[in-house]
């Protein structure tokens, strides 16, 4: 992959590519990885289930779970079936794995919504729209961006607006219980449409089901105690990716 380092004027006077749109970049690459696995229909059978769709969807998430392109948590045990673990991170992991992120931080960081909350706030430089003591980045800075939501939450509350590839945190209270990926925001529509690993939603081949799926989440929700919406918004920084 091409270098992921902060811009610079390259030879014979051109201004190379910024930081700005190097990180978006990253994000198209980590949602291109999302839409492959997405469009190959992968579902989470029940333990015990010998169908080919179940044998090929049981080692495509367990690649995700324990091989160095995912989360590499090879220690696990061979993913077996529904319930075995919640592997939303680890489909989050592989796509960012996709765009470069690097090894460490994906075995530390993206195996739960918890621990992604930490990664991304830490020396946090956005902390939501609740603290005007923390303005919105400036154009081209080089940062990982993090932003709090909640059911109050509104498209033109939000600090930076979601982009393809931004990681949502979902669900119904605090840092949320799902991992996704943001496919397309719609402020209009005042929702973010994902795609994620371990939930339930449209799978690849157009059926209702669980596994990888495409589904929408409200920003803000009118009962947020009942309707899961988004709760973290997350974009990696360049620093978080590796350099060839």
């Amino acid at each position: 992959m091409g270098a992921l380092r902060p811009g610079r004027h390259g030879h014979g006077g051109h201004l190379a590519v910024t930081d700005a749109a190097r990180i978006a970049q990253a994000g198209e690459r980590a949602l291109d990885a999302a839409r492959s696995l997405w469009t190959s229909t992968i579902v989470d059978p029940p333990h015990g289930t010998s169908s080919e769709k179940a044998q090929y969807s049981l080692a495509r998430i367990d690649e995700m779970i324990r091989s160095d392109r995912g989360l590499a948590w090879s220690w696990r045990g061979p993913y077996r079936g529904d319930g075995d673990y919640q592997w939303c991170g680890a489909f989050a992991a592989w796509c960012w794995a996709a765009a470069g992120l690097l090894l460490a931080h994906r075995i530390a960081w993206w195996s739960s919504t918890y621990r992604l909350d930490r990664w991304a706030s830490y020396k946090q430089l956005e902390v939501g729209p609740h603290d005007p003591t923390n303005p919105p980045p400036a154009p081209g800075e080089l940062r990982r961006l993090y932003q709090r939501c909640d059911g109050q939450s509104s498209p033109g509350s939000l600090l930076w607006p979601p982009r393809p590839g931004d990681v949502a945190l979902v669900g119904t209270r605090g840092y949320g219980s799902h991992i996704t990926i943001v496919e397309e925001y719609s402020e209009a529509d005042r929702q973010i449409q994902t795609l994620s690993g371990n939930g339930w939603g449209t799978l690849g081949d157009g059926k209702r089901g669980q596994g990888v799926v495409r589904r929408a989440y409200p920003i803000g929700a009118a009962r947020p105690d009942q309707t899961s919406h988004v709760r973290r918004l997350l974009r990696p920084a360049l620093t978080d990716l590796e350099a060839s």
